[in-house]
């Protein structure tokens, strides 16, 4: 089964590098990475490109100029360019804990929605 990844982000390149840390340490990675950027500056942008240089696997990074909160408009266009089976959201300001990705393969069922909490 192919996990795409999305994560949400605007303008926190302290946080989302932690983001990126726990991403890079899961046991079962994602088969690629959509991430939805609601019009954040170049510090963010040069984040992700060095972060794309890190691992394996595609990092789509989809932008929108920032008009607003527009977060759901950008996870749409991440969607519509995912090649996943089974998607995962996060924020970028979330460090998942090692298994996150692999706990999610383990439970995945056609018709299954899971969710998640910080406890």
């Amino acid at each position: 089964m192919r996990i795409s990844l999305f994560i949400s982000t605007f303008d926190k390149p302290g946080y989302l590098v932690r983001t990126f840390a726990g991403i890079r340490r899961q046991t079962r990675p994602p088969d690629e990475i959509l991430i939805a950027d609601d019009g954040s500056a170049e510090p963010t942008r040069d984040l992700i490109r060095r972060f794309r240089a890190l691992v394996p696997y595609p990092v789509i990074h989809v932008r929108q100029e920032h008009k607003g909160w527009r977060k759901c408009r950008m996870l749409n266009k991440c969607v519509a360019e995912s090649t996943g089976e089974y998607l995962v959201f996060t924020d970028g300001d979330c460090i998942h804990r090692k298994d996150w990705l692999a706990t999610h393969a383990r439970f995945a069922k056609a018709g299954r929605f899971l969710a998640g909490g910080d406890l």
